[in-house]
């Protein structure tokens, strides 16, 4: 019996100890890429801070109008906009949002042909029983969002018995195709912050086959659309499967993420997705049939 324990003992300890070496190794591959990274930093006396706003409530994203003021929304649904010359905020809408895990009021985003049109892009989690996010546009007329021009472009169901992970980023890029970002929506609490592969009876919700992963749902991607006039999108070229659907669902521009809070497009067609734990992704853009 003693020997069964000691064998048992044992066993345990390679587990651990693997596990422990092959995160280290992981670690230790990354510093050395970051050792070999020729990273400038610019001068501190390059820039000044300035504060425009304190005692904010979860800003979340914002977007510099041409006036250059700046509009900005906070998670419980709250649209504010800051006055550059009067240097003020007020509140100029307040969208009907569910806010709880991390749901709300998530996205923001002007229309590349603002000045004329006067678009503006929110996504957020529709207040209610039935549980989905929305994006949609509205028009900002002066100071005043127009809650009668809403048009629906696209609309997620997720889940709000567990959380976590919502993400919900949005940007054009210089083609005028929108960018948005979905979290998984997965609770990974229970997999003891492991990958959330979780096959076990009872145990859906804590596994990411289900969304992440899964080629027919959009949550834990990076989706890219083209919206259309009146509502709903269309799929440009160059997205990860194609349009028919017949191999995935054509939103889907990439797929595997966790939380892919924030990205940016630069114009080298280069895309950086940056994960809530800090992960940074780096993808090339496909624009040349767009």
């Amino acid at each position: 019996m003693r020997s069964n324990y000691l064998l048992v003992g044992a066993a345990f300890f390679v587990v651990i100890f693997s596990s422990w070496s092959s995160k280290n190794r992981q670690i230790n591959q990354s510093l050395k890429v970051l050792n070999k990274v020729d990273v400038k930093i610019p001068d501190s006396s390059r820039y000044t801070r300035i504060v425009l706003a304190e005692g904010l409530d979860e800003p979340m994203e914002m977007a510099i109008l041409p006036n250059l003021n700046v509009l900005f929304v906070e998670r419980k649904g709250a649209l504010k906009l800051y006055n550059s010359k009067t240097k003020v905020v007020k509140t100029i809408a307040n969208m009907n949002v569910f806010s709880g895990i991390e749901d709300g009021l998530l996205g923001l985003a002007l229309d590349p042909k603002f000045s004329e049109n006067h678009w503006v892009y929110l996504y957020f989690a529709v207040a209610g029983e039935v549980s989905k996010s929305r994006l949609a546009r509205y028009q900002l007329i002066g100071d005043k969002l127009i809650n009668k021009s809403e048009q629906i472009i696209l609309e997620i169901p997720t889940q709000r018995k567990y959380c976590c992970h919502s993400a919900g980023y949005l940007a054009f890029d210089a083609k005028g195709i929108l960018y948005l970002s979905t979290g998984d929506n997965t609770n990974a609490e229970e997999t003891e912050g492991y990958t959330p592969v979780d096959e076990r009876p009872g145990r859906g919700l804590a596994d990411d086959q289900a969304t992440s992963a899964n080629t027919n749902d959009l949550r834990g991607k990076i989706l890219r659309i083209i919206p259309k006039n009146g509502g709903g999108y269309i799929i440009p070229d160059g997205n990860l499967f194609p349009k028919d659907g017949s191999k995935g669902l054509p939103e889907i521009y990439t797929m595997g993420s966790r939380n892919p809070y924030r990205f940016s497009i630069d114009q080298k067609k280069d895309m950086y997705i940056g994960e809530m734990w800090g992960r940074i992704q780096k993808y090339k853009v496909k624009m040349e049939n767009t």
